[in-house]
């Protein structure tokens, strides 16, 4: 995988933003009205191929490791889900996340390029502090883990499944985490959230 390359995905892809650069979009002013949801998804549950085909490969590289190292890794091989992988390096001080690839159907999603960011830069608050929360939980976690998550503004609904996956160089402590995100058909998303189970209000 290319070491070159939302975080919020757009749920329906008719109703996108007008195109911007990352630090208008980080100057945009958010409001309280912004609402964040994540819900853990059993690993079991998951029926895209993007996951299917992003976990198996995960497996198979990592073989008789806890995990795969990065090394592991032949883009080639993800080449039809590329556009919707993200590589974050894990750092060993604040702020601790840092996207070294940022899928093209991401950037297309919401219009700007995180590639070289950290995450203090990702915008709104709510949106940051749920995406560090989840990414140390996988850290720690040591194992894949999917969450569905709800990113809502005045303006665009965010709907999204997303798997992420950890790798570590030494096949022990995790230094990157390879992220795949798929967005969900809005009004199938809609449904679920407007009973959820166990969901988390950033």
């Amino acid at each position: 995988m290319s070491d070159q390359g939302r975080t919020h995905l757009n749920g329906d892809a008719t109703r996108v933003e007008p195109e911007r650069g990352l630090a208008e979009f980080q100057a945009r002013s958010y409001s309280e009205k912004f609402d964040v949801m994540v819900a853990r998804l059993e690993i079991e549950e998951l029926r895209e191929p993007e996951f299917l085909q992003a976990l198996v490969y995960w497996h198979t590289r990592r073989a008789a490791k806890a995990m795969p190292a990065r090394a592991d890794l032949n883009p080639a091989d993800l080449v039809r889900i590329l556009p919707k992988i993200m590589l974050v390096d894990v750092l060993q001080r604040e702020p601790y996340f840092k996207y070294r690839v940022f899928g093209t159907n991401i950037v297309d999603w919401i219009k700007f390029d995180a590639t070289g960011q950290t995450i203090d830069k990702i915008n709104p608050e709510k949106y940051r502090r749920m995406l560090f929360a989840t990414y140390m939980e996988c850290v720690g976690a040591r194992q894949p883990i999917a969450h569905r998550i709800l990113w809502d503004s005045e303006d665009i609904p965010h709907r999204y499944k997303r798997l992420m996956m950890p790798l570590a160089a030494d096949g022990r402590n995790v230094d990157m985490l390879l992220i795949t995100s798929v967005a969900e058909d809005f009004n199938e998303a809609s449904e679920f959230w407007r009973n959820p189970t166990a969901a988390v209000r950033y």
